[in-house]
């Protein structure tokens, strides 16, 4: 009898089904939750001249360039009161 439910398609596929709909019901419920997001970026800026070498005001003088900049940035997001968005995602995923 157990092999039989093994291999059974139909009893396989509704339980996968099952596994799927309760998946959708927790990612709908994660909706309440708190979410945080980490973003970090680079970048490089090379500025060649051409021509000889100027000076400016004040004796500066102008020469290629290359700069780095570097930034890092952290967002978090609390949903508060979303009209009751979330819980309406839940009951559908529930009657899915």
């Amino acid at each position: 009898l157990k092999e039989a439910e093994k291999r059974n398609l139909s009893l396989l596929q509704a339980r996968l089904s099952q596994d799927l709909a309760r998946e959708q019901i927790r990612q709908a419920q994660d909706g309440h939750l708190l979410t945080l997001d980490l973003t970090a970026s680079t970048g490089i800026s090379d500025t060649s001249y051409s021509g000889s070498k100027t000076r400016g005001a004040a004796g500066t003088q102008y020469d290629d360039s290359n700069m780095g900049q570097n930034k890092v940035g952290l967002s978090f997001s609390l949903p508060i009161y979303q009209g009751g968005m979330v819980n309406s995602q839940v009951k559908q995923a529930q009657y899915n």
